[in-house]
C-alpha cells in the first residue's frame, strides 16, 4: 500500500513537471518563432539600409566628379579671360555675358531704372 501509494505520488509529481516543461517548451518555441521574425526584419532593414549607402556613395561620387568638372571649367574661363589661354566657343560667349554684365554693373542701378520703360 505504502508503495504504490508512493508511486502514485511519483507519477503525479512527474506528469506536474512534465506539464511544467511542456508549457516552458511551447513559451520558449513562441519566443524563437519572435525572434526569428525580429532577426528576417532586421536583416531586410540592414539590406535596405547598405542599398541605400551604396547608392548615395555613388550620388557623391558623381557629384564630386562634377564639382571637378564644375570647377576645371571655371579655371579655364578665368584662364580665358585673363588672356592666359585661347578660349573655346562656348567660353567665348559666356565671356561676352561676363563683359555685359560687368558693363552693366558698371552703369549703376540708376541707369537700368531709367531703362524700365514705364506704362
Amino acid at each position: 500500500m505504502f508503495k504504490e501509494r508512493y508511486y502514485e505520488i511519483q507519477e503525479r509529481d512527474l506528469k506536474k513537471d512534465i506539464r511544467f516543461v511542456e508549457r516552458a517548451l511551447f513559451g520558449l518555441e513562441d519566443n524563437l518563432d519572435e525572434a526569428n521574425l525580429r532577426a528576417q526584419k532586421a536583416q531586410k532593414e540592414l539590406d535596405e539600409a547598405e542599398a541605400d549607402l551604396k547608392r548615395a556613395r555613388k550620388e557623391m561620387k558623381m557629384a564630386k566628379q562634377r564639382l571637378d568638372s564644375y570647377r576645371g571649367q571655371l579655371k579655364e574661363l578665368h584662364d580665358a579671360k585673363d588672356g592666359k589661354s585661347t578660349p573655346k566657343k562656348n567660353q567665348i560667349e559666356t565671356l561676352e555675358l561676363m563683359d555685359e554684365v560687368e558693363i552693366v554693373q558698371g552703369l549703376g542701378l540708376d541707369y537700368l531704372q531709367k531703362l524700365e520703360i514705364g506704362p
